[in-house]
């Protein structure tokens, strides 16, 4: 009989609030985190002499979390993924501006608005592989170089999320248009909280009923320089 077992440890709060935070004063404080996956695979008969079990620990990747709230609704955050292969990569570098609930704007390296898993990540789902379907383009993990605007009406029912990103460049694209993206969820029970991810699961905490709705397009996004076509994508979950 084939086993597969999967360990994941993770150390955080949530996607924007993770690890030790100090306060500086009222307005001013940071947060340091991290988050690690790893997993232990044994498979009968998988060895090189194919005769004995395969039990094998792998390292799949860690992060480092740091958040910073420089005034009264400004804030950065800055998240780096090492794996591995030794590479450390840059994943979120991005500038907040917090004006209310109904409207927030950031701008840097980030997750467009895309579907409920994306915005949740892998790092914040109860499963441990990411989901396919997720696959829209981007620079790195999910991200992508722009801007969104974003906020909640309805008393947190309704969460929307508009953003302009640099998509596909070179190739088809020799015009260099940018990368239209929005999102729009609806909370029917329990509003969920006023931020810009979402949690993959409240584990009982909140009655969640939700759905989502995605659009993407981008001129020229698709195909070659010879023959350019448009980008269209959507999404649906629920």
């Amino acid at each position: 009989m084939d086993g597969h077992f999967v360990l994941i440890l993770l150390l955080s709060e949530s996607s924007a609030q993770v690890g030790a935070k100090v306060n500086v004063d009222k307005d001013r404080w940071i947060s340091i985190g991290g988050g690690l996956r790893t997993s232990f695979e044994s498979v009968e008969d998988a060895s090189p002499n194919k005769k004995n079990r395969s039990s094998t620990f792998d390292f799949e990747s860690f992060r480092l979390y740091i958040n910073s709230q420089v005034h009264k609704g400004i804030q950065f955050e800055f998240n780096t993924q090492g794996d591995s292969g030794d590479n450390l990569r840059v994943l979120d570098a991005i500038a907040k501006f917090r004006f209310s609930n109904y409207f927030n704007v950031w701008a840097g390296r980030l997750i467009p608005p895309t579907g409920r898993a994306n915005l949740s990540g892998p790092y914040f789902l109860n499963v441990f592989d990411f989901p396919f379907a997720e696959a829209y383009p981007s620079l790195i993990v999910g991200r992508d170089e722009g801007a969104v605007f974003w906020g909640v009406i309805d008393k947190g029912r309704l969460k929307y999320q508009l953003g302009l990103f640099e998509g596909k460049t070179g190739g088809s694209n020799q015009g260099d248009s940018l990368l239209y993206s929005g999102r729009l969820t609806y909370n029917f029970w329990d509003p969920e909280p006023a931020i810009y991810y979402n949690n993959n699961t409240y584990y009982g905490e909140l009655d969640v009923l939700a759905i989502g709705l995605v659009g993407m397009f981008q001129e020229d996004g698709a195909g070659t320089a010879a023959t350019p076509g448009d980008f269209f994508g959507w999404n649906v979950d629920f």
